[in-house]
């Protein structure tokens, strides 16, 4: 199965488009106006909760709590590393691994591929291509994608606050 995902610019809260190969929506995701942290919301395309991902606030690395039908499924998180940014996934034993900064990774489990993810560049927004091997898995690997970029987002305002507050 392939999903793409689409960031909406120009927005005051978060929210993504998943859509399949004919662009028809498979998940929206509206994010809290005003919270303490991330908090993403997922809908299928008749309006219905899939899924609710919350950030935990004070954490020295990124945490993201995932629920799907009011019970913890997935909890990501960013693993310490030197060299190149690793989430692991609680609950679930899957592991992700690749390029974070580039947007182009692997959701593995004992090896095997869960999904992989590439980030479409020369777009307006963020777009991801998704590979997912188990349909069943679309929306926890949907939940996987929005949590990694939420990191990124997150680390591409700190180096550019800092950038901006040293030339000053």
């Amino acid at each position: 199965m392939f999903l793409y995902a689409k960031q909406k610019v120009f927005t005051l809260r978060d929210r993504f488009r998943f859509f399949d190969e004919t662009e028809k929506d498979v998940f929206i995701v509206e994010g809290k106006l005003l919270s303490w942290g991330k908090q993403l919301t997922m809908f299928d395309a008749f309006g219905t909760e899939v899924a609710f991902i919350k950030q935990k606030v004070f954490s020295f690395l990124p945490v993201y709590f995932i629920y799907m039908g009011g019970r913890e499924v997935a909890v990501v998180r960013q693993k310490f590393s030197f060299f190149r940014p690793h989430f692991v996934l609680d609950h679930t034993g899957w592991d992700v691994r690749g390029d974070f900064f580039n947007h182009d990774y692997d959701i593995t489990v004992d090896e095997r591929l869960v999904a992989s993810v590439h980030k479409r560049w020369l777009s307006w927004g963020d777009t991801y291509e998704i590979s997912i091997v188990k349909d069943e898995d679309a929306a926890l690997v949907a939940c996987i994608v929005l949590c990694i970029d939420c990191v990124n987002a997150a680390n591409d305002a700190a180096s550019s606050s800092a950038s901006t507050s040293t030339s000053n």
